[in-house]
């Protein structure tokens, strides 16, 4: 039988929080952490789930935690609070960068991807535009949640790094990120078709989805199963 998790809660994607550490968040820093801890203790953390990676930056950007390298929830948390605080300027732009370029790049295929920003959306120049920023993970498919940590930033700023008025939010607002993760892993109820000769396994589905078979029974004829699975990320 195929191993496929039946609950809604679950959730198998790859996130990477996009932390600002620059001077403008000389106040909110604290209050952006315990933001990411919340949100990370909300999902399940495990290498056939949610994968978390960690990018922090200022003037420059730095992957503290790349996709697979920790696969608890305990951990990510602990790389939440070794994240440190740098000051100086702020490059969006280069975050936005590495993360295409650098995380997203070794994202598991067949599941969604999620990149949430923590930032006020101010940026020092001669910093690229964040829709042009952003361009590269949105053509992606990466989902861009813009979450606003600052008692000044401008949601008008952090909308350009989006592709809807609702992945724009506010720090406190944990419920509705909750709600998007849901949703961005909401499961289809799909036709499934085995057929097993001997040790071989074949698969019919009725749209493009992959599943890991860990074992099987034999079937002297074609079964049709009924299994709640992942889509594809648009």
């Amino acid at each position: 039988m195929c191993a496929v998790r039946p609950y809604f809660s679950a959730c198998s994607a790859d996130i990477a929080f996009i932390m600002d550490a620059s001077g403008s968040m000389t106040r909110d820093f604290p209050a952006e952490k315990q933001v990411v801890k919340a949100i990370v203790k909300s999902t399940d953390i495990a290498p056939d789930m949610t994968r978390a990676a960690l990018i922090y930056f200022s003037e420059e950007t730095k992957v503290a935690v790349p996709f697979g390298k920790y696969a608890t929830t305990a951990k990510i948390l602990a790389a939440v609070d070794a994240v440190p605080f740098i000051g100086r300027r702020t490059r969006i732009d280069k975050a936005l960068k590495k993360a295409n370029d650098e995380v997203f790049k070794y994202a598991l295929p067949g599941r969604p991807k999620i990149a949430v920003v923590l930032t006020d959306g101010k940026q020092t120049p001669p910093a690229l535009g964040l829709r042009f920023a952003s361009r590269g993970l949105r053509n992606a498919g990466v989902r861009v949640i813009a979450m606003a940590v600052s008692r000044n930033a401008e949601p008008e700023r952090l909308r350009l790094m989006t592709e809807r008025d609702e992945d724009v939010m506010i720090a406190n607002d944990i419920q509705k990120m909750k709600a998007l993760m849901r949703n961005a892993c909401r499961k289809y109820l799909l036709e499934c078709r085995f057929m097993a000769f001997g040790k071989n396994i074949y698969i019919f589905f009725s749209s493009m989805i992959v599943i890991k078979c860990l074992s099987f029974k034999k079937l002297n004829t074609l079964t049709i199963l009924m299994f709640y699975i992942y889509p594809l990320p648009n």
